[in-house]
C-alpha cells in the first residue's frame, strides 16, 4: 500500500526522559521556520531553547495558544511576546446552563506542536507533554 504523498514517516516515542524531550524539541526547532502550537500549561523560561523558540513563534503564521489556568506562568509568556512571539491565551469564561446551574470549566488540555520546515515539510507532535519546568527537568 502506498503512503499518502504528504506523509514521509511517523514514529512513536514512549518512555521519554525529560532530557530527551528537550533535545528532540530543540532539534525540531532548529529545522523549523515556524511553530504552531496548542498547550495546556506553560511555566518554562524563554531561555530554555534560546532564540529558536521566539523565532519560530514570531513568523507571521507562527503562534502558541496556552490555557490560562495554574500553573501557567503569564510572566514567561509575556517575555516571549516581548521578543515578537505570537502568544494566544485560552480563557474559559464562566457559563451557566438554562437552569441557572454553573457549568464546569473547560480546560484546554490538548498538546499539539506543528513544526513547519523551510523545505515545505512539517513535523506534527501530539501527546500529553506540558511545557512546564517539571516536564523538562524532572
Amino acid at each position: 500500500m502506498r503512503k499518502p504523498s504528504g506523509i514521509r514517516s511517523s514514529r512513536r516515542f514512549s518512555g521519554w526522559s525529560p532530557s530527551s524531550v528537550k533535545a528532540e524539541l530543540k532539534s525540531a526547532l532548529k529545522h523549523s521556520q515556524l511553530l504552531q502550537a496548542s498547550l495546556a500549561y506553560w511555566t518554562v523560561s524563554d531561555r530554555l531553547f534560546g532564540s529558536l523558540l521566539s523565532k519560530a513563534l514570531s513568523d507571521t503564521s507562527g503562534f502558541v495558544c496556552v490555557d490560562l489556568h495554574p500553573p501557567t506562568d503569564i510572566d514567561s509568556l509575556a517575555t516571549l511576546a516581548r521578543k515578537g512571539a505570537h502568544v494566544r491565551l485560552y480563557c474559559d469564561i464562566t457559563t451557566y446552563a438554562d437552569t441557572g446551574r454553573k457549568e464546569p470549566p473547560c480546560l484546554l488540555h490538548a498538546k499539539k506542536l506543528l513544526f513547519w520546515s523551510k523545505d515545505g515539510t512539517a513535523e506534527l507532535w501530539v501527546g500529553s507533554h506540558n511545557w512546564t519546568n517539571r516536564a523538562f527537568a524532572g
